[in-house]
């Protein structure tokens, strides 16, 4: 079955709101109280509209239909992740799959973190599968985390530093071209401003000296 993952909108209430409220899913949850569809809904307007929260839905792509959500809660240093499945698609190699998905939609390097009821060995095998750290044992709850983009980000550091390098390096000649037509169009003024620069030059470098003794 292929997948396709897209942010979550306000037609999708139902849908997250039967998810959260299933049986096996409430077992499991840090909260275990039926959600009042009401409540539900005003609290899904006001996240969808959160920049700094994120749940995407994933969805059956021949079929168009739901299958899944996955929760990013913005908490200071923290970003928690939920995820649930529609219970018809669990068991069959799905949540591997969804979790990565999701998490490439975040751009941004992020600690994420998850609590996981200790009940819930299938939680625990998919946390542990997409390389999430065992960080705390609870009297109920598993907590693992995972930092995510680090190596993404690096990389986008160094192509970042490459592009500067190449820029200095066309303004250098620029630079240079400038010198040339100065000096072609008025020599004994350009020599006066370059000795200027030169000078100032120099003081920086003394400057520089300083602060590597």
């Amino acid at each position: 079955m292929e997948l396709k993952i897209r942010n979550a909108r306000l037609k999708d209430t139902r849908f997250i709101y039967n998810l959260r409220n299933d049986i096996i899913s409430r077992k499991h949850s840090l909260n275990k109280k039926k959600i009042k569809y009401k409540d539900h809904f005003f609290w899904l307007k006001k996240k969808i509209n959160k920049k700094r929260d994120k749940i995407f839905i994933i969805c059956n792509k021949t079929a168009n239909k739901n299958i899944a959500y996955v929760r990013f809660d913005k908490m200071d240093l923290f970003t928690r992740v939920s995820i649930a499945i529609d219970k018809k698609f669990r068991g069959r190699g799905f949540s591997k799959n969804i979790l990565s998905m999701a998490e490439n939609q975040l751009n941004k390097v992020s600690i994420l973190f998850a609590e996981v009821n200790k009940k819930n060995i299938a939680s625990y095998k998919l946390f542990e599968k997409n390389n999430y750290v065992l960080l705390n044992k609870k009297k109920n709850f598993f907590q693992f985390i995972k930092i995510l983009n680090k190596d993404h980000q690096n990389k986008i550091f160094m192509e970042t530093i490459d592009r500067i390098q190449n820029t200095r390096k066309k303004n250098n000649v620029n630079w240079m071209d400038i010198l040339r037509i100065a000096f072609t169009n008025s020599p004994k003024a350009t020599s006066i401003i370059f000795k200027r620069i030169t000078s100032c030059d120099n003081e920086i470098n003394n400057l520089s000296k300083k602060l590597s003794k």
